[in-house]
């Protein structure tokens, strides 16, 4: 259980860390956050919803030439909106109910009662005790959880497709025979109150965070935290809870969603017999919200705690989201997002890390995917001796230049990312399952969603140019520094030391990379296919490997392992391998760093690189169209690396700052000594990556703190 952040994964403060570079959009969640893209979608008027979208002949974001699911869509009698999109490469099925309220729809003086009773859906009812839902998804193997969003909550599990007729029954359930007493409530309200204690109470990042959104939000209620108020959770009772579950928790204010090995005629069939006997309540709940008024002053916020290591910078801008913008203003906010901040080629990142060298990361985010207003973020980590003064001062100049950003080539490569994101999100039953039902949730159709990448072709460098210089004005602005407060200072990670000495100017990770064996360069002969199964393929010596076939999605995805990663580490050089991992593709053969990142965003191909303990490793993601290039660039990577210093030096210094950070994180110093005391001496000790890759936020990101649009 958890609460929504918004549209990609992110930390609390919105700072968006990627162990290089600008980094693509790598979530850290892969099952609670997935790869959501965010879908910025023109306004629609009220109560838009499944009765106006019909049945859609096409693949979730347009049929591609691989061809792709129909989605289906319908209503049952008592009011539920059912969304079915079939997916059968495997016989799993992905179960999730959506919600028509969030946080946004708290009653004044009761912030958190949503996520609260979220918490409280698991306590069990009248036919099922507490516990028994959870137990029955664990014994049949599958996943479940949930999250609450400023707009919605969702509650979703992963099961077997035989066992979806168990998942329809217990939700269906908890929709209408919820048991709440004073011994359920009051030690539930417990939990949730330490979790905002663990989560925010004693994160300085997550403290700005809430500072931020009370600033940029004066008058809406994006402006209070979803996991609520401290004071105002104390207060939550049964009534509260049993009020707001009432107004809420009906099947006409509910969205169906299946994704998977299932088709519209059993959904629609398993759904009539378990949702269909819940009594609905009549007319959905009215959803009233006041309007953000125009803002008319640029406003900072400053947040100073002993336990910073790594200072920040943030600033949210004030922007109309996919369902207040004015006419196709949504999409191009999503464009300008990917242009400015969408990674190491953008905009943001060549001036102020590449050319100016004033920061270790910097990157733009779009929070579209809003009913209300929203926000439009851009964040940057400073290099070490650079003040956030200064850093911003430079941010400050970099956005002056924007129009600079927008040409053709530019314009045309951030289209290219942003349609192959559509694409790699296809491939996953569990993001598209997501992706319609918080559409949905907040009044899209499933025709708006599957429009999305025809309108965002459409976005002109003129209608760029407008929005950047109607809504990235100061008067618009919250800008958030995270520093260190004026206390004796603490010492940071000793991994962060370590790694200053490591490396040796690369010349033991060259050695390294040369004893690999493996030579992915050379290229196996395919024995066999099948969509369900994974098939052993007639490869080069000391290669094993093996294939999965699927027509659905034109796109080949490949992961690969070699021997080797933390537990080699030479002593006194911990953090060699991580580093080697994170260098790879910061230049091979006669393509230094930025050559090497321009050819992978040109053509929206997605390399990682990652270390384990016992292992490196790695993943690419491509389109078929650039299928050739993409494996001679990753051949390249391995075979030819380049280790040059001015790249060895950004990523050391990426991550001694990703590091320090961390140190603002109770969680993780925990769990890092826990393994210091539990395995002494052992590289499994040691700390083996930074945060993962900086990637924009995702609607479901059920671990991290709130911070809403």
């Amino acid at each position: 259980m958890g609460f929504a952040t918004g549209d990609r994964s992110r930390d609390n403060a919105g700072i968006l860390w990627d162990g290089k570079r600008g980094g693509r959009k790598t979530p850290p969640h892969k099952e609670s956050g997935m790869h959501l893209y965010r879908k910025a979608i023109a306004p629609v008027g009220p109560q838009r919803g499944l009765n106006h979208a019909g049945r859609v002949d096409a693949a979730p974001f347009g049929r591609s030439e691989a061809g792709g699911p129909e989605v289906s869509a319908f209503v049952l009698d008592n009011g539920l909106d059912v969304v079915v999109v079939p997916d059968h490469r495997a016989p799993v099925a992905t179960h999730m109910v959506w919600y028509r309220n969030g946080s946004a729809d708290d009653p004044i003086g009761q912030s958190g009662i949503a996520h609260f009773l979220e918490h409280l859906m698991f306590k069990g009812t009248e036919r099922h005790p507490a516990g028994a839902f959870s137990k029955a998804v664990s014994s049949l193997g599958g996943q479940e959880n949930a999250f609450t969003s400023y707009d919605y909550t969702a509650y979703f599990q992963r099961v077997a497709r035989d066992h979806l007729s168990t998942m329809m029954a217990f939700e269906a359930d908890r929709m209408s025979g919820l048991v709440l007493d004073d011994a359920v409530v009051a030690p539930e309200r417990d939990v949730v109150l330490e979790e905002r204690r663990m989560r925010v109470e004693t994160d300085p990042s997550a403290q700005l965070s809430e500072a931020m959104s009370a600033s940029l939000f004066v008058h809406h209620p994006y402006g209070i935290p979803i996991i609520g108020w401290m004071h105002e959770i104390e207060e939550l009772n049964r009534t509260h809870a049993i009020d707001y579950y009432k107004r809420f928790y009906t099947p006409e204010n509910a969205i169906l969603v299946v994704a998977g090995d299932v088709t519209p005629d059993e959904v629609r069939r398993l759904a009539e017999d378990t949702y269909g006997r819940v009594t609905p309540q009549g007319a959905r709940p009215l959803r009233t919200r006041p309007r953000e008024p125009e803002p008319r002053a640029m406003r900072r916020i400053a947040v100073a705690d002993p336990k910073v290591e790594q200072p920040t910078l943030q600033r949210l801008y004030l922007t109309p989201s996919c369902m207040t913008a004015r006419d196709g203003e949504g999409y191009a906010l999503e464009l300008l997002a990917e242009v400015v901040g969408g990674g190491s080629t953008s905009f943001l990142y060549r001036k102020l890390v590449l050319e100016m060298g004033v920061a270790v990361n910097a990157g733009a985010w779009y929070m579209g995917s809003a009913m209300d207003d929203t926000r439009f973020a851009v964040y940057a980590v400073p290099a070490e001796g650079v003040t956030l003064e200064a850093l911003e001062e430079h941010i400050d100049r970099v956005l002056r230049r924007v129009p600079e950003a927008l040409g053709a080539e530019a314009i045309e490569r951030a289209k290219i990312r942003l349609m192959a994101e559509t694409v790699y999100s296809s491939d996953s039953q569990s993001s598209l399952a997501r992706i319609y039902g918080s559409a949905l949730a907040i009044g899209e159709t499933v025709e708006e969603v599957r429009r999305w990448p025809v309108e965002i072709e459409a976005v002109t460098h003129d209608r760029l140019v407008a929005v950047a210089a109607r809504y990235l004005v100061p008067a618009r602005s919250v800008t958030g520094y995270l520093t260190k407060a004026r206390d004796p200072d603490v010492a940071i990670a000793e991994t962060a030391l370590i790694l200053r000495a490591a490396l040796d100017g690369g010349a033991f990770a060259k050695r390294r990379i040369k004893e690999l064996p493996m030579n992915l360069a050379e290229t196996g002969t395919r024995t066999a296919t099948s969509p369900t199964q994974a098939l052993p393929l007639a490869a080069a010596p000391g290669i094993e490997a093996w294939h999965v076939a699927s027509p659905v999605v034109p796109m080949i995805a490949l992961s690969f392992t070699f021997e080797g990663g933390a537990a080699q580490d030479a002593e006194g050089k911990a953090g060699t391998a991580q580093m080697m991992a994170r260098l790879l593709d910061e230049g091979a053969g006669d393509l230094d760093s930025d050559a090497f990142q321009e050819a992978l965003a040109a053509r929206a191909i997605e390399l990682s690189f990652h270390t384990g303990p016992d292992s490196i490793g790695g993943s690419l993601k491509t389109l078929l169209t650039h299928a050739d290039e993409a494996i001679r660039l990753l051949a390249l990577s391995l075979a030819e690396p380049r280790f040059d210093q001015p790249s060895i030096e950004r990523v050391r210094a990426q991550m001694i700052a990703s590091l320090r950070y961390q140190q603002n994180d109770p969680g993780v110093l925990a769990s890092r000594r826990y393994f210091r005391e539990a395995f002494p001496g052992m590289p499994t000790a040691a700390p083996r990556r930074a945060p993962s890759r900086p990637c924009r936020r995702s609607p479901e990101t059920t671990s991290s703190p709130c911070t809403g649009p």
